[in-house]
């Protein structure tokens, strides 16, 4: 979306790539015509005379304190195609929401919890002190801050000093793709490149990894491929579990679910 926001310098989406959307889809059904007078009823979209392009009416602004204003909530159905719009109907009922975040395994698969974002505060208050307790479609959930989760994770998984902080880090910002991150940084380049009179080649800077509070260097190979020396990762005591044999490249969540609790069932029968 972001792609299509930036591509006119005005802004403009068409109306007939918005239409073709996931969630769009079954207003699209109903025509173009229908999904143009949809639009035309917005107070925060704009439709051109010719009805073929849409555009927000303000410019996009940086949402300030998101991650004070998230929960989590933990308890819900395997997902199927409603699911989404179910969550945001029901986080709905205690007050206006930015965004519902289903959060997900590496593979993609719903973990059945979810990050979601209030407009402010006192609805986050409101949520959290509910009585009775929130339940989604009669089952009731965990619930908890953001803030609180992430304070759960880091003892769970027995985080201090830097490790903590750095945890806290990664839990508190954007992860992924960052539209403001983005705009940042093309201004950052349109400044230099108008300071400097033409474009200047980009230098190659090192890339590092930030992991239990030591930053890796990237390795870069000729395709670009990046990996760290098996010598640089830190083994932190408590923390740190080394172990050979597991065949090359695996995927973590293989290891996470299959080869680990082999490995610690054998630590506890021998151990």
């Amino acid at each position: 979306m972001w792609t299509l926001y930036t591509k006119d310098p005005d802004h403009w989406v068409p109306v007939e790539t918005v239409s073709s959307f996931k969630r769009m889809r079954e207003y699209s059904a109903r025509g173009t015509d229908w999904v143009v007078a949809a639009l035309r009823t917005s107070a925060f979209l704009e439709v051109d005379d010719e009805g073929k392009r849409v555009r927000r009416r303000t410019e996009v602004q940086e949402p300030k304190g998101d991650f004070e204003r998230s929960v989590y909530a933990k308890g819900f159905p395997d997902e199927e195609p409603t699911l989404q719009k179910r969550l945001e109907d029901f986080f709905g009922k205690y007050g206006k929401t930015n965004a519902v975040r289903m959060r997900r395994t590496e593979d993609k698969k719903f973990k059945n919890s979810v990050f979601a974002e209030f407009a402010d505060f006192a609805t986050v208050d409101l949520f959290l002190k509910a009585d009775p307790k929130p339940a989604f479609e009669g089952k009731e959930l965990l619930i908890m801050s953001k803030e609180a989760y992430c304070e759960m994770k880091i003892k769970e998984k027995g985080l201090t000093g830097k490790s903590a902080v750095h945890r806290r880090g990664l839990m508190s910002s954007v992860r992924g793709f960052n539209a403001f991150r983005e705009m940042a940084r093309a201004a950052k380049s349109s400044n230099a490149q108008n300071k400097n009179g033409a474009s200047a080649p980009a230098e190659k800077k090192d890339v590092y990894l930030e992991f239990m509070g030591t930053k890796l260097l990237i390795q870069q190979n000729e395709e670009g491929v990046g990996s760290v020396k098996p010598e640089d990762v830190p083994f932190v005591k408590g923390a740190t579990l080394k172990f050979e044999g597991c065949g090359g490249d695996v995927p973590w969540s293989e290891i996470k679910v299959r080869r680990l609790s082999d490995v610690v069932g054998v630590l506890v029968s021998y151990g």
